[in-house]
Parts: C-alpha cells; sequence; structure tokens
C-alpha cells in the first residue's frame, strides 16, 4: 500500500482514468473526497471516516489511514501497472516531456 499525505485541495491521479482531491477535512475523524472518472467526466463526493476504503476503478482501491485538522493520509493500493502519482509530481513530469527535457 502506498501511503500519501494530502493537504485540502491536493489531488492523486491514478492511471489515467481516476483523479481523487483531498476537499476537506471533516471532524471528528473523517474526509470529504472528489473522485473523478476521466472515462466519462463523472465526479462523486464522498465522506469517510478513518480506516474507510472506497473502490476506485481499474482495481484500484483508497483508505483513509489518518485524519489531522489540515491533513489527511490515504493509503492507495493498486496492481503495479497502474501507477499512482501525486498531482504536482505528474505536472512536473508532464511539464518536462512537453519541453522534452529528460
Amino acid at each position: 500500500m502506498l501511503n500519501l499525505v494530502r493537504r485540502e485541495g491536493q489531488s492523486v491521479i491514478i492511471g489515467p482514468m481516476v483523479t481523487v482531491v483531498m476537499v476537506e477535512a471533516v471532524c471528528p475523524q473523517g474526509v470529504r473526497v472528489r473522485v473523478t472518472s476521466h472515462i466519462d467526466d463523472s465526479a462523486e463526493v464522498y465522506t469517510l471516516s478513518k480506516e474507510e476504503s472506497i473502490a476506485l476503478g481499474c482495481d484500484a482501491q483508497m483508505k483513509v489511514l489518518r485524519v489531522g485538522a489540515t491533513y489527511t493520509c490515504l493509503g492507495f493500493k493498486a496492481p503495479r501497472e497502474v501507477a499512482i502519482v501525486r498531482e504536482e509530481i505528474y505536472d512536473k513530469l508532464d511539464s518536462r516531456a512537453e519541453r522534452g527535457s529528460p
């Protein structure tokens, strides 16, 4: 399982099909996330408690591991061929690819 800390507004991209955005921490131990499917451009908002998990498609799952006042630790599980990338890293790699630099 890949564990990532996300703050409000930060995203995780799962394969080419799904983006998860941490919307807000919800007291006492929950989090609100928006899951967007890039296949049909649909979006769902979920409120999840600590230790609760959801399926994300492409055989991926997300679990809420810890919730703080301004952050959430999310655990992601997916097959090896499905990339799980923080959005800021994805954007950096994408801009390098556009410029043609390594």
